[in-house]
């Protein structure tokens, strides 16, 4: 469970939308309050008018129009507050990982997961974005 002093909002996108459903209901009785989009189109859309404080996709959802796949990450990282951690899920974590490293993906997580390993991931994400907010608010000496 989060500390429920502060709402946390997380966009899940997934073009399965079982796995959105599934992920938004969980989060949402976890404490959070999730959203979900089932391409980049509609998360585009959503996040022109929520703020998130994380984002968990499919991997296969940083495939945008072109077929490049890591581009549109970098992309739809300028559409979010500076900090914002991305989850990636994935059926081939190995293939995956230097770049999702080099992106700054805050957790890559291999297909099919468990749900108290996803969890601890966004745990994890959200504490070290509220860490990384306060390090930026705090007066430079």
């Amino acid at each position: 469970m989060q500390d429920k002093t502060k709402v946390t909002t997380v966009l899940v996108i997934d073009h399965d939308a079982r796995v959105n459903e599934v992920l938004r209901q969980l989060l949402n009785d976890a404490g959070y309050t999730a959203v979900a989009a089932p391409d980049l189109d509609a998360a585009v859309h959503l996040l022109s008018t929520i703020k998130v404080d994380l984002v968990i996709t499919n991997y296969m959802e940083t495939t945008y129009r072109r077929g490049d796949r890591w581009p549109i990450l970098e992309m739809f990282k300028q559409l979010v507050d500076p900090g914002t951690p991305f989850i990636v899920l994935t059926t081939s974590p190995e293939e995956t990982n230097q770049t999702a490293r080099q992106l700054g993906v805050a957790a890559l997580i291999g297909k099919p997961f468990q749900l108290d390993d996803l969890f601890e991931r966004v745990r994890l994400a959200i504490a070290g974005r509220q860490a990384a907010t306060q390090d930026r608010a705090r007066p430079q000496g």
